[in-house]
């Protein structure tokens, strides 16, 4: 019994480039750029919404309901606690940075609806990793070996340094600046 016509499994291709030529036309939709696709090509300072480019808000704000056939974007400001620090077509403003004191961390600029919070490190931590003006990693300044003295205290951008005491000198190690001489 055959089944109905459209039923059944499809029919083999009869050639294994006509596969080849659908699957190449398939990438290349996939990957065609978004102004191939209908997607329009927006200014710098306009975001894309559905088939339409929309004026951007500015720093602080947030877009509250995008622009319309007879209306423009309306922007809202950051509430506490949030920022957006350019000119943006975000519908939530960026969760602020928090600086965390069990790492380190202290507050060196509050973050505000235009700018995120800047963190620097501590007393006794120095900066691992930046990210622009902030500090985002902080550690312990190193504490020198027995036999070592400290050559450069640390600082907030620098790890302490260590040398070795000189021959008929000594130090417990930790944060020494001299070695002792030995006694006899």
């Amino acid at each position: 019994m055959q089944p109905l016509p459209g039923w059944g499994p499809p029919p083999c291709s009869p050639t294994p480039a006509a596969d080849v030529l659908r699957l190449a036309l398939s990438l290349l939709l996939l990957t065609a750029p978004p102004c191939a696709l209908g997607m329009p090509s927006c200014k710098e300072e306009e975001f894309p919404t559905g088939a339409m480019c929309c004026p951007k808000c500015r720093p602080g704000y947030r877009v509250k309901e995008a622009c319309g056939e007879f209306a423009g974007t309306m922007c809202e400001p950051c509430t506490p606690g949030t920022y957006t620090a350019h000119l943006n077509g975000l519908p939530e403003c960026l969760p602020c940075r928090v600086c965390d004191p069990g790492l380190g961390q202290v507050t060196r600029r509050n973050c505000t609806t235009r700018t995120n919070t800047v963190c620097g490190c501590g007393h006794g931590h120095f900066c691992e990793r930046q990210d622009g003006d902030a500090c985002v990693q902080c550690r312990p300044h190193s504490v020198c070996r027995p036999g070592q003295r400290v050559r450069e205290t640390g600082t907030e951008w620098e790890d302490t340094l260590c040398e070795d005491c000189q021959p008929g000198t000594f130090s417990a190690g930790g944060t020494q600046a001299a070695c002792t001489a030995w006694t006899k």
